[in-house]
């Protein structure tokens, strides 16, 4: 079967930065960065596709602080049939997120994973289709579809 071509990854690096946090004195600084901006929605560029933010939340407070920066992680795509909810042999696509990614893909239902875990996502025409992603403790996954 003839590899299906889905287009180019697109892998934004985000800058880090502390943000102020509430350790007491209002001097201790929480990254929460990543976490706050799974609540962002990908700004639509005409291009189809799915684009988010990855977040590693902390299972660990201090000083009044779980942090959640920004998170490195291997994301794939795979397009799934409409009847049989299969994964369609050469469709598979890895892009590798650096606290954002924005993966170009045709119209299509897609198993998206990470790590262990797997959700579905419908891509429209002309439309980038937000999945933001919070690793969590322990290793889970939270897939957090916006818009």
């Amino acid at each position: 079967m003839s590899m299906l071509r889905l287009g180019f990854v697109f892998v934004l690096a985000v800058a880090g930065g502390a943000c102020a946090g509430d350790g007491g004195d209002g001097g201790d600084h929480c990254n929460r960065e990543g976490c706050d901006a799974l609540e962002t929605s990908a700004r639509q560029t005409g291009r189809t596709g799915i684009s988010g933010f990855v977040a590693e939340e902390s299972d660990v407070v201090a000083n009044g602080c779980r942090t959640c920066p920004f998170a490195l992680e291997h994301i794939s795509f795979a397009r799934v049939g409409e009847t049989d909810r299969l994964v369609v042999p050469g469709t598979e696509v890895t892009a590798f997120a650096n606290g954002q990614y924005s993966q170009e893909l045709e119209p299509g239902t897609y198993s998206v994973c990470v790590r262990e875990a797997c959700t579905e996502v419908v891509v429209r025409d002309g439309h980038l289709t937000t999945l933001n992603i919070r690793l969590q403790a322990q290793g889970s996954t939270a897939f957090a579809p916006l818009g």
